[in-house]
């Protein structure tokens, strides 16, 4: 690093030191800047046999050398880039008048000229008394076999040695290419350069920081790169691993431009010079009626470091400003005319500067550009009057840039970091000017009298810096008026009537800083909230609309600062972490329980016979954990029993949950008894279907059962299943059996299936089936944000379609599974793993004190290797491509067959010529496989010795994680050497790492209660190599941390729609630790602890066993396909998510979010104390009718140690219809559905069959490939949102989805013809009736047909009405009473006999 004189250096001189010689011009013109730019490091290690000229005379004591560096273009003969010169140093040794130099100096740089005849050129120099001289030169081909140089964070490449030549580099320019085969270069005898050349990534972080072929050591001066600690020699290396400086945000604001003596002269007389020399250029008549004209006039702004523009230039469009104050479009110079005088050319927004650091040498560079318009010279056409003009249609131009004016500003040169306006002179002509381009230089003249001026013009602007955001809202007044919000949490929120308190509070509401993102108010709508809280309709839980007046219009907003957090869309709010949906209060009669009691639905009873205990769910009891720790009956059978729906409408249903870590469960298809009883509220039984699609006779309801046996479990899981039992909620879909359409989803809490001792329990659930509906433009109105149930979303409906009864029971049983079995988990070991060495040490192998048998018995070469038998063996029989392999057994036996028949042969013959042959063959072949056998054993007695002696030293240790739960142990690691090692744990496994932090090591030892040592900086962080480095002493043992944590999930999607009619699924589950659950199969991970020498001194093999995991939420959305759904899901307070800390009240923890699918974006911002979480999904979506799976995890532990919580989400990706209709009348559409392979008979359905409906409705024989056109008719009940619906297509013989599309429908208020106040008294018994009149306007006798917004409130005397032409009809009205006051406004549609809308009359309706 440079001293302290060279941070003291100007800007100008840094910059003029640092200047860089260009490649060749061809080089630039052959594209090789395109190329990939590669990082070098090249290491000078030593030079010997260096000799001073005899000529000189000197002493050669008082000799200092110096090294240079330089690259060399030899297709062009140019030197280029930069040359480093290095340190002075004396001789380190001296031998027969010859001097060797040991200098370890390394250079950086990176190029992309990937050329061979592009060089480096090495030098070394001595001087004494200042007196230079050269010592011997040598060139380096960089370039040659790139491909094959060693990285930097490998191991130590190997040295090179080049020659050094006589003379200077300079004759280079008279050398042509080979240079080194020309006979001028002589080489000094017995003198030469030892190098080490490698390719160093890590120098590809500060590319944009240092200029290419740029030449720099590690002690050089970059602003922008940290200074790294000295290591132990006190050498500084700031490119061996570059540490980048903070960058420092910052903005500019209010920027004008004015030049001398004005902006309009400037121009013109630019304009003027421009053309005068495209005439003269162009050699044609001046008056040939052509101009210049300006195109645009635009602003460069870059950073610069004094070595190189740091990022790529910041483009800004300048817009002229007129007297008056008004502005006119860039493009316009023609038009300043109809404006006035220009005065400035200013930036009409903000300009943000994420590159800039914080140093006194980081410059901002601004560069005045104008594109100017030059007319092509075009050829003269004589017409008629012979007079010279130009064809119209031959008028054509061309654009160019003129760099005009620039500036330089230095804005951490020595002042205060505080907002500060700034004036710069802009200059001209290229003196000093950081870029590679030519400036417009002359001045404009001036009238008599008046002076020169110093600069070429000024430019002003605000230089703000980007502070630290709090949580309090700042008011300012600066440049705009400030902007009203809606009432902060806390104010008391208004009520379902009073409209004047919601205008109120938005009327005292807090001032935000001008600028602000923020989604405009709706416009105000002249009705009633549609949460009227008399009748609720369908059983309405939540329906907010919100009343929003439409405030003043605001002054333009000039600058655009960035909020904090906002989200932009209403997020999906989250009760606590496991708080069901409760019985609440019986709604069914005595006559509905009567019904159900005596449907026959099987009995449930525990393990003698006896009925379990029966469970109020209302009555809160308190559990204790030790209870069921202590139980004897340690297995649970889980049942859960659906039994009946009631105030459900649809006649078949099937249900989809998941319970614990088993797979996820959709049920049959299962029939509703008796849906015609539902006005009297009697509860529809369920029933099974035969696989023929008959109703079965088998005893009502459905089943499951659930095995949870300890015996199957990991030990300590126990206790984790009475810890979900207790803690969580299961989530249940309820499906139409005929549409597929989602009907709602429910929970409950599973708390009450803790038996506390008990031998069993059962408890009967009463469950509502709520839909949910949302807008995505909803905003959300807040009241104490910190309490759960307090934030009401506005514009998300929620409606009850329906009651779920079910029974849940846990049936103990004592735990009867063979410990051996094969799958089970054994006994959970400690964290702390031995090492085998230090077991063998010991003497702790199973007491045999380390006499660890490693004999092998040895065996013939054919019976250890099968391929070696069957090639023994391929000269008797060709082995054809198709037959199997030969087995060892088979070799052996054959070869024992051939050798006693040999044997015969050569005992029954004579001394006959033939046996002469035959035996001489057979010694031929025996000699040949005895030096097949040789070759075979040389190779496998490596491999052998090689792994009998890995075996000694590995070790294994098996784990059982979960998805998203970190697995904790320690490694007991001995060094065998009684030197000191420096030790590389390798590992190739993502996630498997060791743990280098302190912190997290305490965390996890304080987790899993490991008693053993903690160590501060354990590992060595100064190291390049990817791996972890620890230093061990002589026969030292340590511990060292390791974690394994994965984020791999199955991805798989179930079928959309009930179990397949044709195949029975088990009803009962088994609770197994195996990984198949989730397709994640068990893997090795081999972890080797290697020494300098690449020798391992210990091997651990990590025996991994996934596990299933338990999923907390279920998610489902529907978007359209090839778009991105972006969600964001407000969490519930932190204190109640499991695994919280303790903390300060005013304290809050960070959330951390990870998700499984690495192309889901899903983050959770840090907010301020005592504001809500959320956490923002963005999914891509993909081709419709594709279904996405994923999970996401929630973190509320520093160190993502256990995930809080885990949730699913399903991402339907389906065809999106745009329908848009006015509220009151109908809307229509066509759509094509085309056939699949094969014929089906389909049945369309609606999500909405009230508000959409699609023709035709009966099922409709759907021919293979064939188009069949269907017709949708949308008529909404209410309008100002836009909301989603679903189509379907449904096989209706195999209940399988064929076609969905997603109708996003968006409905506008009708055009109110006549409003009407009335005031109706509360409680009146039976209500009010009225008139109102209408008038037939057709000249004809009409049909109309009446219908209301509000049924529940308005009824009519009749719903079609006959006119005759030109007459008036009395239309009779009936209000319903209502036993609470407040406002209404009721619309009353008049449509035709094809439901378009004539007239909409609008009734405020005041209950008093």
């Amino acid at each position: 690093m440079a001293d302290g004189g060279d941070e003291e250096e100007n800007w100008p001189e840094f910059f003029e030191n640092n200047r860089l010689i260009p490649v060749h011009p061809n080089r630039r013109k052959s594209g090789s800047q395109s190329k990939p730019n590669v990082p070098f490091r090249l290491l000078f290690k030593s030079v010997v046999g260096v000799s001073i000229p005899q000529s000189l005379n000197l002493n050669s004591q008082d000799v200092e050398f110096q090294l240079r560096f330089t690259l060399y273009d030899a297709a062009n003969k140019c030197f280029f880039g930069s040359t480093w010169l290095g340190p002075y140093f004396s001789s380190s040794a001296k031998e027969n008048g010859r001097h060797s130099l040991t200098c370890d100096e390394a250079v950086y740089f990176y190029s992309s000229l990937n050329d061979i005849t592009c060089v480096g050129v090495f030098e070394v120099t001595g001087e004494v008394n200042g007196q230079s001289f050269g010592c011997g030169w040598t060139i380096i081909r960089i370039f040659d076999r790139v491909s094959d140089l060693p990285e930097t964070n490998s191991r130590q490449a190997p040295p090179k040695s080049f020659p050094l030549y006589y003379g200077s580099p300079a004759s280079l320019v008279n050398i042509s290419e080979t240079i080194e085969e020309s006979p001028s270069l002589c080489a000094v005898e017995a003198c030469s350069l030892s190098f080490v050349l490698q390719i160093h990534p890590p120098l590809e972080r500060v590319f944009h920081l240092i200029p290419e072929n740029a030449v720099l050591s590690g002690d050089d001066f970059v602003p922008g790169i940290l200074e790294p600690q000295p290591d132990g020699s006190g050498i500084v290396d700031i490119l061996k691993k570059p540490r980048l400086a903070k960058t420092t945000p910052s903005f500019i604001n209010k920027l004008s431009v004015t030049l001398h003596p004005s902006v309009e002269e400037f121009e013109e007389d630019l304009r003027q010079m421009l053309n005068q020399d495209r005439l003269h250029k162009n050699n044609i008549i001046p008056d040939d009626g052509l101009q210049i004209s300006i195109v645009e006039r635009r602003l460069k702004v870059s950073v610069h470091n004094g070595w190189k523009f740091v990022s790529d230039p910041h483009i800004v469009y300048l817009e002229p400003e007129y007297e008056g104050g008004k502005s006119g479009k860039k493009s316009a110079a023609s038009q300043s005319s109809l404006h006035g005088k220009i005065i400035s050319l200013v930036l009409r927004s903000r300009l943000e500067l994420k590159e800039l650091v914080h140093h006194p040498l980081f410059a901002i560079v601004f560069e005045l550009e104008y594109v100017m318009s030059e007319p092509f010279a075009q050829p003269l056409i004589e017409t008629k009057r012979k007079k010279p003009s130009l064809s119209g249609s031959l008028m054509r131009s061309q654009n160019h840039t003129v760099t005009l004016r620039w500036a330089l500003w230095l804005p951490f040169d020595g002042e205060g970091l505080n907002d500060r306006e700034t004036t710069l002179e802009l200059s001209g002509g290229c003196q000093g000017f950081p870029s590679n381009r030519l400036v417009y230089t002359k001045t404009s003249p001036l009238p008599s009298g008046k002076k020169v001026p110093k600069s070429g013009g000024t430019l002003k602007f605000l230089f703000t810096q980007q502070h630290r955001r709090t949580s309090s809202v700042r008011s300012s007044i600066q440049g705009s008026q400030m902007l009203m919000v809606p009432t902060s949490p806390g104010l008391p929120s208004p009520g379902p009537f009073d409209s004047n308190a919601l205008v109120d509070g938005v009327q005292q509401g807090i001032p935000l800083t001008p600028g602000v993102a923020s989604r405009p108010p709706r416009p105000p709508v002249h009705r009633m909230s549609d949460d009227y809280p008399a009748v609720p309709p369908r059983e309405s839980v939540s329906q907010y609309t919100p009343v929003i007046p439409r405030p003043g219009a605001p002054s333009p907003v000039t600058y655009l600062s960035e909020m904090p957090y906002s989200t932009v869309h209403s997020p999906l709010i989250l009760t606590g972490t496991g708080q069901g949906q409760s019985s609440g209060p019986t709604t069914l009669s005595r006559a509905a329980y009567a019904r159900l009691s005596s449907a026959g639905f099987p009995s449930i009873v525990d393990r003698h016979g006896n009925p379990p205990l029966v469970i109020d769910p209302k009555e809160e009891v308190p559990f204790n954990l030790e209870n069921e720790g202590v139980d004897q009956l340690l297995g649970n059978e889980i049942i859960i029993q659906f039994l009946a729906l009631s105030r459900c409408y649809n006649r078949t249903a099937f249900f989809s949950f998941q319970f614990y870590r088993f797979p996820q469960v959709t049920t049959e298809r299962l029939y509703l008894k008796d849906t015609d009883g539902q006005s009297q509220s009697i509860p529809c039984v369920l029933q099974k279907f035969n696989k023929d699609g008959s109703l079965s006779n088998e005893s009502p309801g459905l089943m499951l059962r659930y095995l949870v046996d300890p015996s199957y479990m990991q030990p300590g899981e126990v206790r984790v299943f009475s810890q979900y039992l207790l803690g969580q909620a299961l989530h249940i879909d309820v499906w139409d059996g005929d549409s597929l359409v989602l009907i709602g989803s429910t929970s409950l809490q599973l708390k009450h299936l803790l038996r506390q001792g008990r031998e069993a329990v059962v408890v009967a659930h009463e469950l509502d089936v709520v839909s949910t509906e949302y807008s995505e433009e909803s905003p959300m109105q807040a009241t104490d944000m910190t309490r759960t149930g307090t934030i009401r979303p506005l514009g998300i409906k929620s409606a009850v379609e329906g009651k779920l009864h079910l029974r849940l029971a846990n049936i103990g049983h004592p735990s009867e599974g063979p410990k051996g079995k094969l799958g089970t988990v054994p006994k959970k070991r400690s964290t702390v793993v031995m090492s085998e060495t230090v077991m063998r040490d010991n003497g702790s192998v199973n007491g045999s004190g380390g006499n660890k048998c490693s004999k092998i018995k040895a065996k013939q070469m054919a019976e250890c290797d099968s391929e070696l038998a069957a090639l023994l063996f391929s000269r008797q029989e060709k082995i054809a491509k198709d037959d199997q392999p030969v087995r060892e057994a088979d070799a052996i036996r054959k070869r024992k067959l051939e050798r006693m028949q040999a044997v015969r042969q050569t005992q029954g013959a004579e001394n006959s010529t033939g046996n002469l042959i035959i035996q001489k063959e057979e010694k031929l072949q025996r000699t040949r496989d005895l030096k097949t056998i040789q070759l075979y054993r040389q190779r496998l007695r490596h491999e052998k010795i090689l792994s009998s002696l890995a075996g000694n030293i590995t070790t294994s240790h098996q784990i059982y994680p979960s998805f998203g739960t970190a697995e904790f142990f320690e490694f007991v690691l001995r060094n065998p050497y009684s030197t000191d090692q420096n030790v590389a744990i390798i590992c190739d496994d993502q996630e498997l790492k060791v743990i280098t932090d302190t912190r997290e090591w305490r965390h996890f030892k304080k987790k899993t209660n490991t008693r053993s040592a903690l160590e501060e900086n354990m590992f060595d962080s100064s190291s390049t190599s990817p791996y972890p480095q620890l230093f061990l002493k002589p026969t030292e043992t340590v511990h060292v941390p390791f974690k394994f944590q994965t984020f791999r999930a199955d991805h798989s999607v179930p079928e959309q729609g009930p179990s397949h009619p044709l195949k029975q699924q088990a009803q009962t589950y088994l609770k197994t630790s195996t990984a198949e659950d989730n397709n994640i199969k068990p893997r090795q991970i081999k972890v080797s602890f290697m020494n300098k020498d690449e020798c391992p001194i210990a091997i651990l093999i990590v025996l991994v066993e996934p596990r299933p995991h338990v999923i907390d939420r279920t998610f489902r959305f529907y978007h359209a396909e090839q778009s991105f759904l972006k969600k964001t899901i407000r969490l519930p307070p932190w204190r109640t998510l499991p695994g919280a800390p303790v903390m300060d009240e005013n304290a809050q923890p960070q959330l951390h979010v990870r998700c499984s699918d690495v192309n889901a974006v899903c983050e959770a911002r840090k907010l301020p104390s005592g504001e809500p979480q959320d956490v923002f999904l963005k999914i891509a979506c993909g081709p419709s009718p594709s279904l996405k799976r994923f999970f996401v995890l929630l973190f509320i532990d520093p160190f993502m140690t256990d995930p809080c919580q885990i949730w699913q989400l399903y991402v339907h990706s389906l065809q999106r219809i745009d329908m848009s209709a006015v509220e009151g009348q109908s809307s229509r559409l066509s759509v094509i559905l085309r056939g699949t392979q094969s014929s089906r008979l389909v049945q369309c359905f609606s999500s909405h069959p009230e508000e959409l409906q699609v023709l035709p409705s009966d099922p409709i024989m759907l021919m293979a490939n064939a188009v069949h056109e269907l017709h949708i008719t949308l008529r909404p009940h209410s309008s100002g949102t836009t909301r989603f619906m679903y189509v379907n297509v449904v096989d209706v013989e195999f209940h399988q989805l064929v076609r969905t599309w997603l109708v996003c429908a968006s409905c506008q208020m009708p055009v109110i013809s006549k409003s009407f106040e009335l005031q109706i008294q509360v409680g009146g018994g039976k209500g009010s009736n009225k008139r109102v009149s209408f008038t037939n306007p057709y000249p004809t006798k009409k049909t109309f047909h009446l219908k209301c917004n509000r049924p529940d409130l308005l009824q009519f005397k009749e719903s079609i009405i006959e006119v005759g032409p030109g007459e008036s009809h009395s239309i009779g009205l009936r209000f319903t009473p209502q036993q609470f006051p407040g406002k209404a406004e009721l619309l009353i549609f008049i449509n035709d006999s094809e439901d378009k809308n004539e007239e909409t009359f609008c009734i405020s309706a005041l209950y008093t």
